[in-house]
């Protein structure tokens, strides 16, 4: 994966992404890490599958906009065009490093 762009289907939607802007009024180029995938055929126990992804706010320019977290709003991954992934979003640690939590 090599153009990753996160989109959140909140109001109003939101991305975060790497090189390819997407055509989202509300979106910043801080898409700084996505973690492995987690799925219930690796992880024993039946978990939900999840992953989670990283945004950089060093500058704390994007504190603001998830101090009230869109939880719920589906998230999607995409890789160039390609959608990889879908969940919803279901914890937000705010930093100089925002963890988005995203479950199937």
């Amino acid at each position: 994966m090599a153009d990753l762009s996160l989109i959140l289907a909140s109001d109003p939607p939101m991305a975060f992404y790497q090189s390819t802007r997407p055509d989202i009024d509300l979106a910043w180029p801080r898409l700084a890490s996505v973690g492995d995938l987690r799925d219930t055929l690796r992880v024993s126990g039946g978990e939900t599958p999840n992953l989670s992804a990283g945004i950089d706010n060093g500058d704390g320019a994007l504190t603001a906009e998830l101090a009230d977290p869109p939880l719920l709003a589906v998230a999607s991954l995409y890789d160039g065009a390609d959608l990889v992934w879908q969940g919803h979003l279901s914890r937000v640690t705010i930093g100089a490093f925002i963890q988005l939590d995203l479950e199937a």
